[in-house]
């Protein structure tokens, strides 16, 4: 990162919206941040919060402020924020305005360090060692114990933002590819609207000849955004994809997936194949849930 001017604009409520920042990052500013922006109400699918978050192209390097008092909460709105590529997450703790401190948000934090040290919880030590301590933190909050995979799985990224675009959908396909028996359907939910949403990634996508091309491509050429078509180029190699999406019929099937009008099409779809005693299984919030059949309960 080119850090020239050693300027960062901090997180300003009720200042520091898109015009401020890109208006700062053309002054000199090296590194813009959001607005505050509620946890609690980003789950809740608010549309100010949403916008408020929202960051563009031309305002980057930017990172995007939470602030609340729930470390769940606080996670999982870090996830799904994380959908508009901050390059960083700030969490609000330094907020004295009464109805926010009085929630025990801001500045309250500060009276309250296991709380806060929980909400900022980090591993460090072996690398190793490390990486695994946070996965089984980690995999209190997203794994799920599953009997057995199912012949049908729907999936979705848990809706807006969050399947904005294929590049992100992408994601819950990831995990479901987890729940599928082999040979299995994969129905993966999501609006698409804003398209593939990367560009290394549409190059790979509507470029290659073939799915399994991709994979051998990424053996020899790996590109971030290649990655993410590979991958989908891997789960095609064991079961089929539907998508229910905004996207045109057309599109998808150049991109090597089956277009679908709703999720109930596709279902009628698979059961056509599959039969009519085919099992299913639906994982509403792909993105933050990991299948697992040996995961203890």
């Amino acid at each position: 990162m080119d850090i020239r001017n050693k300027i960062f604009l901090a997180p300003l409520a009720g200042t520091a919206d898109y015009a401020f920042r890109v208006i700062c990052r053309r002054l000199g500013a090296d590194i813009v941040c959001s607005e505050m922006v509620s946890a609690k109400a980003t789950l809740y699918g608010d549309r100010k919060s949403a916008e408020l978050a929202y960051l563009r192209d031309d305002e980057r390097p930017a990172g995007i402020q939470l602030f609340g008092s729930e470390p769940d909460v606080m996670a999982k709105a870090a996830e799904r924020v994380a959908v508009y590529r901050p390059l960083y997450i700030d969490i609000n703790m330094g907020c004295p305005v009464h109805k926010v401190f009085a929630n025990g948000e801001g500045s309250a934090l500060m009276k309250d360090i296991p709380k806060a040290a929980e909400i900022v919880r980090a591993v460090a030590g072996d690398l190793v060692e490390a990486h695994r301590e946070g996965c089984k933190f980690l995999d209190q909050m997203y794994l799920k114990k599953i009997d057995s995979r199912a012949d049908i799985v729907l999936v979705s990224q848990g809706g807006a933002p969050k399947d904005l675009n294929l590049y992100q959908t992408q994601k819950a396909l990831d995990n479901a590819k987890h729940a599928v028996k082999p040979g299995g359907t994969i129905i993966l939910i999501g609006s698409c609207r804003e398209g593939l949403g990367e560009k290394v990634f549409e190059q790979w996508m509507l470029s290659a000849p073939t799915p399994e091309s991709m994979i051998e491509r990424i053996g020899r050429d790996f590109q971030l955004g290649g990655h993410k078509a590979a991958a989908i180029a891997m789960v095609l190699k064991n079961a089929e994809i539907y998508l229910v999406s905004e996207l045109d019929d057309d599109f998808v099937e150049k991109i090597f997936l089956k277009p679908a009008k709703s999720a109930q099409d596709a279902l009628d779809r698979a059961f056509a194949r599959l039969g009519p005693d085919a099992t299913v299984l639906a994982m509403p919030y792909g993105g933050s849930t990991l299948p697992s059949e040996n995961a203890d309960r």
